[in-house]
């Protein structure tokens, strides 16, 4: 279970690129101020959760990426139970205690690798598809090929 949770935190560092994005564009649609640029994925899931995109996030949880890079979590194995603690390592609480039976903790970091990831690949062609669409309606672009056209051999 180690390694399931060691992969969950370290997808999600990975995603982190996808969920600024993602709420970036959540606070474009929703009309309210964006997010300073130094927003963690914490303060960035909690303003995709409080819109109504909230299902985009259902298996991001920033709780246990925290707790995973300080060490903070233990394992049960005789109850089969995740204990994520909720203290940073100054000793500084970041959120209550939980749990989490072995089964779902694995089905997080299922969901999450199924659903939120794929979205990095998603999110990486729309952009570049705009950016070609953009070229392509541009007039400079317009211009160029009028010019090409024009210069062929007769």
């Amino acid at each position: 279970m180690r390694y399931v949770i060691d992969m969950y935190r370290r997808c999600m560092d990975w995603s982190t690129p996808l969920l600024k994005l993602v709420s970036d564009a959540v606070c474009i649609v929703e009309g309210t101020a964006p997010l300073d640029v130094s927003a963690g994925p914490a303060k960035r899931v909690e303003v995709i959760r409080q819109s109504s995109y909230s299902d985009i996030v259902d298996f991001v949880d920033p709780r246990i990426r925290n707790a995973a890079s300080h060490n903070a979590i233990s394992f049960d194995q005789d109850q089969g139970i995740v204990k994520v603690c909720g203290l940073d390592s100054d000793g500084n609480r970041k959120f209550a205690d939980f749990e989490l039976a072995y089964g779902m903790a694995a089905d997080i970091t299922r969901d999450f690798l199924r659903g939120f990831v794929p979205g990095i690949f998603c999110a990486f062609g729309m952009y570049r598809l705009l950016q070609l669409i953009l070229t392509i309606d541009s007039g400079e672009y317009k211009r160029l090929m009028l010019l090409i056209d024009n210069v062929g051999p007769a």
